[in-house]
C-alpha cells in the first residue's frame, strides 16, 4: 500500500541528497555524521571539509580521502534512492531540516536521514516508547494495550516497532483511543511491512491519519537481523522514555532500554512474578533502577514535568470513575477471582483472561487475597487458594 504524501522538506534538494550520501560512505556511520554535520553547519559542506575540520569534530582523518574518494558514487546512490522515496510518496527529512524530531536529533547518533510516510502533528513531541517481547503471553499482551491506550488518551504518541507481540498490542492500544496517535519504526524499508501479518495495524495507522510509519533505510530495503538494534535506538530517540512490559533475558526490549538509558531517557518496566521466565528481563530492569509501572498514571506522574515544558499545559487525564461504578460486593458472595483460583485457574494470564477485568484491577485484587490470607503464590506467578471465608 502506497499512502501519498508531498515530499517537501523545509532544505532544498542537494542537502537532503548530501545527507543520504553521507549514509552510504562506509565507516562514516551515524555519530560521526553528526560530528561533522555540526562542524560544517550542513551535509553540503561536509565535503568541503579538510583535515583539522576533522581533527575538530573528533573523526579519524583518514576518513576524509574515503569521504572525497567515494563522493559521486555516494550522491549517485542517494540520487536514485530520493527518487525512489518521492515516487513511493515518502517524505524524506534530514537532520539538519527543522522538521526533524527534536528528540531523536539529541541523541549522539542520530539518522542523517529518515524516509517517512504520514504527517507528523506537533503533539508528536510527546512520544513514549512501549516494547517488549514477539512471544507475549496473553497478560503482557493486554497490559500493553490497555497502558497504551490510556497514555495515548493522555496525548501520548506511542512509538514502537511494529512487531509481533508487545509493539502491536501497544499500536493497536494507541489506535483504539479516541485521538490516539503512533509512530511505527520499521527496521526494514518503510514501504516494507513486516511482519506481513500486521499490515492491518500499518494500513490503520496511515490511512486513518493516526500517526507515521518511519524508517532510516531506503524504499525497498528488506529487513535483516543487524537492522532492528538500529531500528531500536530510533525507537527510544524519539521518545521521552522507554516501557518494557514484558520482557524475558536477551530480549531485544532490553537493547532498546539499555539505549534510552544512554540517551538520557526515562525507562519504566513492568514487574513480573518470581520465576516468571516472561519477565525476568523486565524484573532485572526495575533492581537497575527503571521505575515500576503497573498502570498508566505510573508513568505520567514521572514525565509531567518534561510534557510541560514541552508543552506548557498538563498532561490530559482520564476521569476517574464514580465511587459508585464498583458496586458492593453482596454479602457471602466470594471474589470472583476466589472462585477461579478455587476452581483450578491459578496462572496470572489465564485469571485476567477468564475475568475480563483490566490487569491492575486484577493485581489489586490478587493482592487483597493474599495480604487477607485467602490465596498464595506459588511458583511462576500462579495462586493458590488456602481456604473459604467463614
Amino acid at each position: 500500500m502506497t499512502v501519498k504524501t508531498e515530499p517537501v522538506s523545509g532544505v532544498d534538494r542537494a542537502e537532503r541528497l548530501a545527507a543520504i550520501g553521507m549514509s552510504h560512505i562506509p565507516g562514516i556511520g551515524s555519530t560521526y555524521g553528526k560530528r561533522l554535520v555540526q562542524e560544517a553547519g550542513s551535509f553540503r559542506r561536509i565535503f568541503d571539509l579538510n583535515e583539522e575540520a576533522f581533527e575538530r569534530a573528533g573523526v579519524p582523518v583518514t576518513y576524509l580521502g574515503r569521504l572525497r574518494a567515494q563522493k559521486a558514487a555516494a550522491l549517485g546512490r542517494a540520487e536514485e534512492n530520493l527518487e525512489r522515496a518521492e515516487a513511493a510518496g515518502q517524505r524524506v527529512v534530514v537532520l539538519t531540516d527543522p522538521a526533524y524530531p527534536k528528540l531523536l536529533a539529541e541523541i549522539p547518533d542520530p539518522p542523517a536521514a529518515l524516509y517517512i510516510y504520514g504527517e507528523a502533528d506537533p503533539s508528536d513531541e510527546l512520544s513514549l516508547g512501549v516494547v517488549g517481547t514477539r512471544k507475549a503471553t496473553p497478560w503482557g499482551l493486554k497490559l500493553a494495550k490497555e497502558i497504551s491506550s490510556e497514555l495515548a488518551s493522555a496525548g501520548i504518541t506511542i512509538v514502537s516497532g511494529l512487531a509481533l507481540g508487545v509493539d502491536a498490542s501497544s499500536h493497536v492500544g494507541a489506535l483504539e483511543a479516541d485521538v490516539g496517535r503512533t509512530w511505527a519504526v520499521m527496521g526494514c524499508g518503510a514501504d516494507v511491512v513486516y511482519p506481513s501479518r500486521n499490515r492491518d495495524i500499518y494500513d490503520r495507522i496511515l490511512k486513518g491519519g493516526r500517526g507515521c510509519v518511519v524508517s532510516e533505510f531506503p524504499p525497498g530495503t528488506a529487513p535483516e537481523r543487524p537492522y532492528f538494534p538500529m531500528r531500536n535506538r530510533i525507537i527510544s530517540g524519539l521518545s521521552l522514555g522507554v516501557l518494557v512490559v514484558e520482557a524475558p533475558d536477551r530480549s531485544g526490549a532490553l537493547i532498546t532500554a539499555h539505549q534510552a538509558v544512554e540517551q538520557g531517557r526515562e525507562v519504566f518496566a513492568v514487574p513480573h512474578p518470581a520465576r516468571a521466565v516472561s519477565g525476568t528481563g523486565s524484573n532485572r530492569l526495575i533492581r537497575e533502577g527503571a521505575h515500576l509501572v503497573e498502570k498508566a498514571e505510573d508513568i505520567l506522574s514521572i514525565i509531567e514535568h518534561q510534557a510541560r515544558q514541552i508543552r506548557s499545559r498538563p498532561l490530559v487525564r482520564p476521569a476517574p470513575a464514580p465511587a459508585s461504578a464498583e458496586p458492593a460486593r453482596p454479602a457471602g458472595t466470594e471474589s470472583p477471582l476466589y472462585v477461579l483460583i478455587e476452581g483450578g485457574i491459578q496462572g496470572l494470564d489465564d485469571l485476567v483472561v477468564r475475568s475480563g477485568e483490566k490487569i491492575s484491577s486484577v493485581l489489586a485484587e490478587l493482592t487483597r487475597l493474599e495480604i487477607s490470607g485467602r490465596i498464595r503464590r506459588v511458583a511462576a506467578g500462579a495462586y493458590r487458594a488456602v481456604g473459604r471465608r467463614k
